[in-house]
C-alpha cells in the first residue's frame, strides 16, 4: 500500500518553494489548468502519479497561500526603486507626494518626476535595472543641493519642510510659487503634464469593464480584502490600521492589458477621524492605488499618494 506522507512532503516542499518567485503569469497558468474549460480534473481516471501530483499541487498552493499576497514585479521593482531613492538621495514614501511615477519597460526602467510648478525644482529621479540591482540617478546630479527653497535644485531638506508644512496647513501654495519663480528666471519650461485618467462614461469602457468582470474568479469583496493586506505588509503597517483602510467603490477602474484582466482599486486612509485619533500613523496617510488580476488575485501594481503635493 502506497502511504503519502504529508509532513515529510510538506518539510520538503516548504524547503524547495522558499525561494520560488510566484509571478502573475505563474497563477493564472495553475487557475487555467484547474478550471480547464469547465471540467474537473478529478473527473479523469485518477493514476497514483495523478494523485500524488494533486496532493503536491494542493500543498504547493497551501505553502504559497501561507505567504501572504502574491506581489507582481512592478510592485517589487517599485519597491526596490523606492527603497534605492531613500538611501542615497534621502527620499521616503511620503515625500513622494509631489512627484509623478511612470513605469516604462514592465518595470525595468521608473521615473519620478516634480509634479507641475515642482518639476523644475525638483528635477526627474531615473530608476534603472541591471541584473537585478536598482541603479538611481538625478537630473540634477552634480550640482550642489540648495540650503533654502530661494534656489534650485530641492533635495530631501526642502521636501520634508514641504511636507511638514503641508500637514499644518493643508496646502503648498507658497511652496508652488517660488517653485514657478525659479523655474521662470532660468527660464525653463514647465512640460504639460497630464495625469492618469479614464472616461467612464463612454460605451467602450462600458464593454471593457464587463469584459473584465465576466473573467473575475474572485468576487470583489475579496479582492478588496487582498488590497487591504497588500497595503499592510507592502508599506509596513501594523494589522490593526485593516478596519481604518477605506474602500473608495465609486473609483474602480477596470481595463484589459493584452491577455490579462485588472480591478484597480482605491483605498483611502486618514480622511476621517483617523488622523485624529490615530496621528502616529500619519505617515501613511493618502490614496492608494492597488491593481488586482482579477483572474489569479496578483497585485500586480501599487502606488502610494501621500496627497501631500495636492495629488490626492
Amino acid at each position: 500500500m502506497f502511504t503519502l506522507e504529508i509532513d515529510k512532503t510538506r518539510r520538503m516542499l516548504d524547503a524547495e518553494l522558499s525561494d520560488v518567485c510566484w509571478t502573475a503569469r505563474d497563477a493564472r497558468a495553475v487557475a487555467d489548468r484547474i478550471h480547464t474549460k469547465g471540467r474537473s480534473i478529478m473527473k479523469r481516471k485518477a493514476s497514483m502519479a495523478l494523485l500524488l501530483g494533486l496532493a503536491v499541487l494542493a500543498l504547493a498552493v497551501g505553502a504559497l497561500a501561507a505567504t501572504g499576497v502574491v506581489f507582481g514585479r512592478r510592485v517589487e521593482r517599485t519597491e526596490l526603486a523606492e527603497r534605492a531613492l531613500e538611501e542615497r538621495y534621502g527620499i521616503t514614501q511620503p515625500m513622494l507626494g509631489f512627484f509623478q511615477r511612470s513605469v516604462e519597460e514592465d518595470g525595468a526602467v521608473i521615473r519620478y518626476t516634480g509634479t507641475l510648478e515642482m518639476e523644475y525644482v525638483l528635477g526627474e529621479y531615473t530608476v534603472t535595472f541591471e541584473e537585478g540591482n536598482a541603479q538611481v540617478s538625478w537630473s540634477w546630479d552634480g550640482t550642489p543641493v540648495a540650503q533654502d527653497i530661494d534656489a534650485a535644485p530641492w533635495g530631501a531638506a526642502q521636501l520634508q519642510e514641504m511636507a511638514d508644512y503641508s500637514r499644518r496647513e493643508m496646502n503648498i501654495v507658497p511652496y508652488m510659487e517660488k517653485a514657478e519663480a525659479l523655474a521662470a528666471a532660468a527660464g525653463h519650461s514647465i512640460s504639460s503634464q497630464t495625469l492618469p485618467s479614464v472616461n467612464m462614461d463612454t460605451q467602450a469602457y462600458a464593454q471593457e469593464r464587463e469584459a473584465v468582470k465576466v473573467r473575475m474568479r474572485f468576487a470583489r469583496e475579496e479582492l478588496v480584502a487582498m488590497a487591504r493586506e497588500a497595503i499592510v505588509a507592502r508599506y509596513g503597517m501594523d494589522d490593526a490600521v485593516l478596519p481604518y483602510l477605506e474602500d473608495v467603490e465609486e473609483n474602480d477602474r477596470y481595463s484589459l492589458d493584452g491577455s490579462a484582466a485588472y480591478l484597480e482599486l482605491y483605498i483611502a486612509f486618514g480622511y476621517d477621524n483617523t488622523a485624529r485619533e490615530h496621528p502616529e500613523w500619519s505617515e501613511h496617510f493618502g490614496i492608494y492605488s492597488v491593481q488586482m488580476d482579477v483572474e489569479s488575485g496578483v497585485v500586480e501594481d501599487m502606488l502610494f499618494d501621500s496627497s501631500l503635493g495636492g495629488n490626492g
